[in-house]
């Protein structure tokens, strides 16, 4: 109507809409990033689960070692809990990392216990 342009008001009102769009996008990917933080966490804790279910099993492990691993495992999941709880249903990165650390931990002695069981 404006013969292809765009009033002053037009530009200001589309501008503050693709602003908002933009912060919108901004929160959403963060978030995203911040769940799939969670996600490779207790993924990573199902899996060493599974492998020491795995080592009972095919007699690795003893069912005392099998039992203090599981621990170790619901340790970190409860520190993963809690630490979600303390920042509002996300983890950092940094405490990503400390999680990731200790499950290295935690994968190392199950493997560590399963070869020594063979």
């Amino acid at each position: 109507a404006n013969g292809g342009s765009l009033s002053k008001t037009e530009q200001k009102q589309l501008n503050q809409e693709l602003n908002q769009d933009s912060r919108q996008i901004k929160r959403d990917e963060s978030g995203s990033t911040k769940k799939s933080r969670q996600a490779e966490v207790n993924g990573r804790v199902e899996n060493q689960e599974k492998r020491i279910d795995q080592g009972l099993k095919d007699h690795q492990l003893t069912e005392k070692e099998a039992q203090q691993l599981r621990g170790e495992e619901a340790g970190v999941k409860a520190q993963e809990h809690a630490e979600v709880k303390a920042n509002g249903g996300s983890l950092t990165k940094v405490e990503q990392k400390q999680l990731n650390q200790e499950l290295n931990g935690d994968s190392r002695q199950i493997h560590k216990e399963r070869e020594a069981g063979q």
